[in-house]
């Protein structure tokens, strides 16, 4: 149920944001609920491919801290 909302239009993503967007990924990434954090995961790659990589530069570091705390989480 949670996993819908991650549904975004990512193109229109511009700075301020994603400052509000990527705490919202984060938290899904670290949810218990194995759908949830496959949609996050999903958001991820898309705001990845389809934006520039200027804007992505203030979240690389702690998205991939949170990627490597949570690789070997068993969902």
């Amino acid at each position: 149920a949670q996993y819908a909302l991650l549904t975004l239009q990512v193109g229109a993503l511009g700075q301020q944001q994603l400052g509000l967007v990527m705490p919202c990924v984060h938290e899904a990434l670290e949810s218990s609920d194995w759908a949830t954090r496959k949609a996050a995961a999903e958001t991820l790659t898309r705001i990845g491919s389809d934006l520039e990589p200027h804007l992505l530069s203030a979240f690389k570091s702690p998205t991939l801290l949170l990627l490597e705390s949570c690789r070997f989480d068993k969902v």
